[in-house]
């Protein structure tokens, strides 16, 4: 009877200690899963972070990319100086430092490097606003034409292109009150006129958000008279800086590059452009504290110890118009 009871009492269950250490191991599994689970969380959003900026960079080069490499395209032109500008040409907003600087198509290429005043870039490119400016931040101006020929059955009111019959040019107003002062002999192609200027933007959407964003002005036509218009294209471009390809002996190679190169060089000597672009996370991160130095271009950029995640970009772009350049403001054609 002795040996059933003693059975009957070992088989009760767990005792206070052994109860203790389940609770133990179990609370450890626990931490340690939970752990793992903000880990991943941790590194999915830096993940994305990073992501979303590779995604922005893309498209941002793609952008310039394919602007810079047109730069200079005067269409079929033997020699693009015989380029005309039609009096009756008009325009709501220029962009230049001078009066007329948009309608003049002798400087297809203009620079702008870095000053650390965020409101001197309105003086080069006046369509700008004073204070809007990436302070330390390159800027470019691109005047070309659209890639392919509009049919005359397409051509929209109030829109500015090139009438050209492969000798003579002229850039003209589409409109039918309009009458050019110069008639170009058939036959004629007309193409669109697409001048645009890029620059990095210190805020998105509203000013002091933060953001910095590469916006440009493009030559718009939507109202009764062509204007400069603001559109802005990627969020988080932090920096954006130029160096232009020089080619000294004429080879079509460029010797060296230059950040700040002289409306000369520019004119006659312009090859290629390398683009270099800081992008920075749109969210900042609590748990990361940046403390790299980053090279962009010829500018060293220290972070303020902020927890943003940041990569460089970096791409050369070959002109295909060179000597469009050059012949347009040398008149070497």
């Amino acid at each position: 009877m002795m040996n059933k009871h003693n059975n009957r009492y070992r088989q009760r269950g767990m005792s206070l200690i052994e109860l203790m250490i389940s609770m133990t191991l179990g609370i450890l599994i626990v931490a340690g899963m939970a752990t793992l689970f903000m880990q991943n969380k941790n590194s999915y959003r830096q993940d994305e972070q990073i992501a979303r900026m590779q995604e922005d960079a893309r498209y941002a080069l793609n952008l310039l990319v394919d602007d810079i490499e047109l730069a200079g395209f005067w269409a079929n032109l033997f020699d693009p100086t015989s380029i005309t500008a039609d009096d009756e040409l008009t325009l709501t907003q220029d962009c230049g430092a001078a009066a007329g600087w948009l309608y003049s198509v002798d400087q297809a290429v203009t620079a702008y490097d870095k000053p650390d005043n965020a409101n001197a870039i309105s003086t080069v490119f006046s369509c700008i606003t004073a204070g809007n400016h990436q302070a330390n931040t390159d800027a470019i101006a691109i005047k070309r034409l659209e890639g392919a020929v509009t049919e005359v059955a397409d051509l929209d009111n109030d829109t500015v292109y090139l009438q050209t019959n492969g000798v003579l040019g002229l850039l003209y107003e589409q409109d039918p009150g309009l009458t050019p002062d110069v008639v170009v002999p058939a036959p004629l192609a007309n193409w669109k006129y697409i001048p645009k200027v890029y620059y990095v933007r210190s805020f998105a959407d509203t000013a002091g958000d933060g953001i910095p964003t590469l916006c440009r002005y493009a030559l718009d036509f939507d109202g009764a008279t062509p204007t400069m218009a603001e559109e802005c294209l990627a969020q988080g471009v932090e920096n954006l800086q130029l160096e232009y390809g020089i080619d000294t002996d004429a080879d079509g190679v460029a010797n060296r590059y230059l950040s700040g190169p002289t409306a000369a060089q520019l004119a006659s000597q312009l090859v290629s452009i390398r683009v270099n672009l800081l992008m920075r996370s749109l969210q900042e991160d609590v748990n990361y504290t940046n403390l790299k130095t980053y090279s962009v271009g010829n500018v060293d950029f220290d972070p303020p110890d902020d927890g943003y995640y940041r990569r460089v970009y970096t791409t050369t772009v070959l002109l295909r118009n060179p000597r469009n350049l050059q012949c347009m403001n040398t008149g070497n054609c």
